[in-house]
């Protein structure tokens, strides 16, 4: 007897992508599986140039973009880099202000380049798990190794990452944790982000679809009388 009454077909539910095709077998905890299964990059620098964009105002809040322009003196400088309004007028460099533009949220902030770390709050750290990770960098101090340590000993106690903000042309959010080497040695590690990892991803599965999917392979089986 054949057990199938549903027009509906797994291939209707699964959701088309694209991406590499591979195979995922998985055999632990009692589980015994095998998928055909689809991969992709998480392309984050596409992402946040799709996002975000960085503009140049005036002191009174018109746009400027950059022109080059033939420099009075060609031997040194053939070309000199203006900022011009959109009617023409030119801006000194040093009375324009930069923003980043958030596309998505519609909002925009002042990019201000700053020379140190700002410490906002500390969280768990698997808080950081939920963020899109732009670049990794090593913090270390040549003068103040001790103040360090006593930060690396309070956040390990904790079990915490101390987030931080700053910018350096670009405003980041910082997840900074000790990493401790052979129990006598330490580095800093510092994950800089922006924007949220899961707001970002493009095949994410229905639990209730992926139940479904059980439903009809069953359906589909034979059964010997």
């Amino acid at each position: 007897m054949v057990k199938q009454k549903s027009d509906l077909k797994v291939s209707d539910i699964a959701k088309k992508t694209k991406g590499y095709k591979e195979r995922l077998v998985f055999t632990g905890g009692g589980l015994s599986i095998d998928a055909e299964i689809r991969y992709e990059r998480i392309n984050a620098k596409k992402i946040l140039a799709e996002r975000f964009e960085v503009i140049r105002k005036s002191p009174n809040g018109e746009v400027c973009k950059g022109s080059y322009v033939d420099s009075q003196d060609r031997e040194v400088r053939p070309r000199s880099l203006i900022y011009l309004t959109e009617k023409g007028k030119e801006i000194d460099k040093k009375e324009t202000q930069e923003f980043m533009i958030d596309k998505v949220k519609g909002t925009e902030q002042a990019i201000e380049k700053t020379r140190f770390l700002k410490y906002v709050k500390s969280v768990p750290k698997e808080v950081m798990d939920n963020w899109l990770i732009e670049n990794e960098f090593e913090i270390w101090s040549e003068t103040n190794s001790y103040g360090l340590l006593e930060i690396a000993k309070h956040l390990d106690k904790s079990k915490e990452v101390a987030v931080f903000r700053f910018s350096n042309g670009t405003i980041y959010n910082a997840f900074v944790y000790p990493v401790w080497v052979n129990g006598s040695k330490f580095i800093f590690l510092m994950s800089v982000c922006r924007i949220k990892k899961l707001e970002n991803l493009n095949n994410v599965m229905e639990i209730a679809q992926a139940n479904q999917v059980k439903k009809l392979s069953m359906a589909t089986m034979v059964e010997e009388v």
